[in-house]
């Protein structure tokens, strides 16, 4: 198996039908996108799946796979981006004031909305 193979089946067994929409209507909105896991190693394949699942189009946003504490600042940026954070951080996400974002946690196989009520991918 080719590794678009591998992030296919990471993604698709991480994530319901719903949220995999969810993620790719969120990119094409372009969307702040943050992925939170316990494993660091997740958060990459859960950034790297995504550019794979919105190809031929390409993401041309800030791409911070794993962001690390000394560079939380990157949260407050103006433009979209995708960014992997340690679920160690997650009050680095819920005490930023991120006008809109869209969360996704791989360990509990569930997403988020925050900061836009019309998002409805369905």
């Amino acid at each position: 198996q080719n590794e678009i193979g591998k992030l296919y089946n990471f993604i698709f067994s991480k994530f319901s039908p719903y949220y995999i929409l969810s993620l790719i209507i969120a990119t094409l909105f372009e969307y702040k996108i943050v992925f939170m896991a316990i494993d660091q190693t997740m958060l990459g394949e859960c950034c790297f799946s995504t550019l794979g699942l919105i190809y031929p189009m390409q993401w041309t946003s800030a791409f911070i796979p794993l962001l690390s504490q000394n560079v939380s600042q990157a949260l407050e940026a103006p433009f979209p981006f995708m960014i992997g954070i340690p679920s160690t951080l997650a009050s680095l996400v819920a005490d930023n004031t991120i006008d809109r974002y869209f969360v996704l946690n791989p360990d509990t196989h569930s997403g988020t909305l925050v900061g836009d009520d019309a998002f409805d991918p369905i």
